[in-house]
């Protein structure tokens, strides 16, 4: 087993992180969306 670093699964893994962040923001938004079409 060599100890190099797997390029595609750190790329993976750097999408995820940046699905994970950047899910929660998109969460909020959408919410507050719906919301503000909800008191319409």
């Amino acid at each position: 087993m060599d100890n190099v670093v797997n390029p595609l699964a750190l790329l993976f893994q750097a999408i995820d992180i940046i699905l994970t962040v950047g899910s929660i923001p998109a969460i909020i938004y959408g919410l507050y969306l719906l919301h503000k079409i909800s008191k319409k």
